[in-house]
Formats: structure tokens, sequence, C-alpha cells
């Protein structure tokens, strides 16, 4: 077989295997409604962030190609160099018996942005990442409408806690919609509705961002209808954020309280910290995880007595604390750059870099495999998008002519 025949197979062997994971995980969801405590449920009867984790490292494998472009060596040298330099700092710093875990929830973004570096031979349609979309939002509306309904679960999730996995839908829809994929009415619809009924906030405000960005039309009827569903949008994300206080103040929102926790680290900060982070491996103030006593199962796994700065939930937070400003501005930077060399318009990875920053205000974005696996499947259908948005451009000039 020659080469080409060879790339498409074991594309072919990658998509087939992402289709089947989905569809496994989505059933486990879909069978899982244990309640864990009086606020979360048991969302998937397996480990699904561990295996959607192990997907990613495949695809990388399976579609890792040895011919590096330079911005690509160059990426994955220095994050290859940093995290070496930062292993070994934690090896030698580590007198309480801190876990690996602990080093690799603060260094996780670093790792992503390394393996998303390796260039792949690897190349989804456009279709495939439609397919993929079309299968999510199947599965997603399956279990929060049962959830929401049957069992009266407030805020419903298929793989994790929705705030997380939602990122995956918004990320990819926006990528399709914005290189003129053309996706149905009637999933765009679904989209809405599972977000509505999600009762996430940052979901929300992913989706109201993007669609923004999306739908600019010259059309005053055009124009009136994208305003007006930005408007309901809108009206919605009020609702949900208002009907999530629960009668009570904008303080007791756990994501406040993490904010408030941060400023008081804050305080503390030279200037050096505040560029580049505290030194590795560096907890929290006794004082601050006390005040976040209730996040028991995000303290160390090494020491009971110690949080680092994954308790504070919100990637923006937690990359100041660890990496500084300069570090969150690196790791959003070359994300954008990557993008770039890949094709991709700079508008383009700019509103995909802010919905992710945006639900990096809530969550761990950036560090997460949600953020992860949607970021590699649009790279590896880099050029189906590019050509799909070039083949719309052609036809408008022609029907503009």
């Amino acid at each position: 077989m020659d080469k080409i025949s060879v790339d498409f197979e074991r594309t072919r062997i990658v998509y087939m295997v992402l289709v089947c994971v989905v569809v496994i995980l989505g059933f486990t969801g879909l069978l899982s409604y244990e309640k864990l405590t009086n606020v979360y449920y048991r969302n998937n009867l397996l480990p699904a962030q561990s295996i959607f984790e192990i997907l990613l490292i495949s695809i990388v494998i399976i579609g890792c190609r040895l011919r590096f472009q330079t911005y690509q060596y160059t990426i994955c040298y220095t994050m290859f160099a940093y995290l070496f330099i930062t292993f070994a700092l934690f090896v030698i710093r580590n007198k309480e018996g801190y876990a690996l875990s602990d080093y690799l929830l603060i260094y996780k973004t670093y790792f992503y942005l390394l393996i998303l570096a390796i260039p792949s031979r690897l190349s989804f349609t456009s279709k495939d990442l439609l397919n993929v979309f079309y299968l999510l939002i199947t599965v997603f509306l399956l279990k929060y409408s049962v959830g929401k309904f049957a069992f009266n679960i407030s805020r419903p999730g298929v793989y994790t806690e929705n705030n997380f996995e939602l990122l995956m839908l918004v990320a990819i829809y926006f990528a399709l919609v914005f290189h003129k994929v053309k996706v149905s009415t009637i999933a765009t619809l679904c989209l809405f509705y599972v977000l509505i009924i999600s009762g996430s906030r940052s979901a929300l405000a992913c989706l109201l961002f993007s669609f923004y960005f999306l739908y600019k039309e010259r059309s005053i009827v055009k124009t009136v209808i994208k305003y007006a569903v930005l408007l309901f949008l809108f009206s919605v994300f009020a609702y949900v954020f208002v009907t999530r206080l629960n009668d009570t103040d904008i303080y007791s929102i756990d994501r406040v309280r993490f904010l408030f926790v941060f400023l008081d680290e804050f305080e503390s900060f030279s200037f050096n910290e505040l560029l580049f982070g505290r030194p590795v491996i560096t907890p929290l103030l006794v004082s601050s995880c006390d005040d976040l006593s209730f996040y028991t199962s995000l303290f160390s796994k090494g020491s009971s007595n110690d949080c680092f700065s994954v308790i504070l939930h919100s990637f923006i937070l937690r990359t100041i604390f660890d990496h500084g400003i300069l570090g969150l501005l690196f790791i959003c930077g070359s994300y954008i750059y990557l993008l770039t060399k890949k094709g991709f318009s700079l508008k383009f990875a700019l509103v995909l870099i802010s919905i992710f920053i945006l639900n990096g205000l809530s969550v761990s974005s950036f560090n997460s495999i949600f953020f992860a696996l949607p970021m590699c499947l649009i790279l590896i259908s880099s050029d189906s998008l590019l050509k799909s948005m070039k083949s719309f451009q052609v036809k408008n000039e022609l029907f503009n002519n």
C-alpha cells in the first residue's frame, strides 16, 4: 500500500474507534443516575475522563508523523525541556511527600500543548467532524432529558460535570459553522435545548459569545433574527444565573468564593510571582485550604492537610497562581499560533481560544480533556474545514457576480 492509502486507513480506524468510544461511554452514561451526595450524581458507570485521555494519546501515537516542521519542533522541544525541569524541581523539593498527581494536575495543560503540537498524518473530513457532533448531541440530548425530567437532576451530565463536557459541544459546533459546514437546524436547536436545561452558566456564556461571531448578516431581516436569538440566549443565561442563586446572595456562588480565596493568596505575591507564578509545587495557604475544606476530594493525595491551585477550579486563577500572567499569555498565545500555522484564520483562532478562556473562568478549560480532545479533532480536520470555507467563498462570489 502507498503512503496515502496507509494514512487513509489509519484515519478510518481512528474515526471508528472514536465513534465506538463516544457510543459506549454515552450508553454507560445513560445508565448512570446514582446519587452520591445531596448535590452530585455519578454521571457515568465508567471512568470516562480517563478513557478519553487514553483515546487522545492513542490518536496522537497512531497519527504521529516524524517529519516535524520548525514550529512543531520548537513547541515540542520547549515543552519537553520545561516539563523536564519542573519535574526535576518537583522531585528535589518534594519533602512533604506530595503525590505525582499533584504535579500532573498543575502542569497538565503543558502536556496537552506538547502532544497537540506533534505532527499528525491523520486527516478527518468535515463530514467526519460533523458526524461526531451529531453523535455527541444525540447522546447529550437523551441523557440530559432523562436526567432532568425523569430523575429530577438539576445538573445532568454524560461523562462528568456538565460545565466541563459541554465545552466540547460548543467548540466543535463553532468550528463547523464558522467554516460553513452545514449543521442541520434540528441539531442547532438541540444544542440550544441541551445547554438551556443543563443549568450551566459557563456553557451558555460560551454559546452566546460564539453565536455573536458566527452569524453576521447583511440582510436586515437576518440581522433582526440574529439579535433576537442573542437576546433570547442572554435572557436564558440571566434566568439560569438568578435561579442558581437559590434565594441567596452572590457570595454563596462557589466561583465567587474561589475568587476571594485567590485574592487572599494574591496579597502575598511578589512581582516576579505575579509574572511567573509561585515556585514549583507550592500549596495554598493553610487558611485558604480551611476555607475550602468542603472540597476534600481536591486536596493533595500525598498530604491530606495541603491543597493546590486545582481547588480553585477556574483555569485562569489556577494558571496565574502556578504560572503567572506570562504563563497564561504563553498558553493562550501558543494555541493561537498552533491554529494559525495549521492554516486557520487569526479570527477563528482568537474566537475559539476566547471560548476556552470563558470556560476557564469557571472550570479547568485548557487543563481538561474536554478541551484537548475537541482541539485535537479540529486540528486533524483542518484541511477539510478550510476547503469547506474556501468552497463557500467561491460559491458566494459567483452568486454575487
